[in-house]
């Protein structure tokens, strides 16, 4: 036999063998529509709680399977706001792996979708987590639950409790809201429009804002943290009053050369820490704050500490 033939037939043997091992290969797992959560995320109080994709996190077990599923997954979790409430979406992926007789292979972190239906159902036992905290299920399908965790165990791959089933599933979950929205929580929900940081709830003249920065009560007008005099007593001293609050602690400080912005970069010198008065006064006087003889100006500020 020449050269020729021989190469010929080398290159037959080569491409049967990889043919071969081509068809050996099972195709992918068909994805189906899978079984899809979503509902309220709330904290403890009924507020809408902040939970960012990336910090909610779904374990899902068949007491065989187990995987997570995370903002990174694919389908991942999704949140969002919306009329002053947050929420949540999960797809649960699940896969035929099989037709007739024939398998197909895995597909990621998913489940198998038995065909036909199993005469029982596996069970899939859901667990949430949510800013680093064990959530709890609030209600399913608006029925009160307070449990840990929430069990399907009726999903098949037919009839009405088959394929891509919509399920509300609301949470009570650790809020990863920012210090402000923490703070006025107590005080009213963040679906009120006089929880604004621009709002005035209680009408005293100093925004939500100033209240949570003075650690003030923003549904209370008679409490609010404002200098109320500085006189000059001689030529050496002044008296400085403000109004305060009795637990909280203040932090008188001075400046000879502030800017029209008293939290600017100007440098501040503490002149003592003083504590807040009782009703019916809830003001706070230091007298003999001492000041240099003949200066015509110099500016105060009160801080309070959180």
């Amino acid at each position: 036999m020449n050269k020729s033939k021989l190469s010929i037939l080398a290159c037959a043997a080569c491409f049967a063998l990889t043919l071969q091992h081509a068809t050996a290969q099972a195709p992918p797992g068909v994805p189906e529509p899978g079984l899809i959560l979503w509902g309220k995320l709330t904290d403890a109080g009924g507020n809408a709680a902040t939970v960012p994709a990336a910090a909610l996190n779904w374990i899902a077990d068949n007491g065989t399977e187990s995987f997570n599923i995370t903002g990174a997954s694919t389908p991942p979790v999704q949140t969002w706001s919306s009329g002053g409430q947050n929420f949540y979406m999960v797809e649960i992926p699940f896969n035929t792996y099989k037709v007739g007789a024939a398998p197909l292979s895995l597909i990621g972190n998913s489940f198998e979708f038995p065909s036909p239906a199993p005469v029982t159902p596996p069970s899939y036992v859901f667990q949430a987590s949510a800013n680093g905290s064990a959530a709890t299920i609030k209600a399913v399908n608006g029925v009160a639950s307070g449990q840990p965790t929430f069990t399907v165990s009726d999903f098949t791959v037919s009839g009405t409790a088959g394929r891509g089933r919509v399920t509300q599933v609301d949470l009570t979950v650790v809020s990863s809201a920012d210090p402000y929205t923490a703070w006025m929580n107590a005080y009213l929900s963040s679906s009120d429009p006089r929880a604004a940081r621009t709002a005035d709830a209680d009408g005293d003249g100093q925004t939500n804002e100033q209240e949570f920065a003075a650690n003030t009560n923003p549904l209370d007008g008679t409490v609010f943290l404002k200098i109320v005099t500085i006189t000059r007593v001689s030529a050496t001293s002044a008296s400085i009053s403000w109004t305060s609050n009795p637990g909280q602690s203040y932090t008188l400080e001075a400046s000879d050369t502030a800017s029209s912005n008293p939290l600017g970069s100007t440098p501040w010198t503490t002149l003592g820490t003083y504590s807040g008065a009782a009703a019916p006064a809830r003001t706070t006087t230091v007298p003999g704050v001492p000041i240099t003889a003949g200066q015509r100006k110099r500016f105060y500020r009160v801080r309070t500490t959180r």
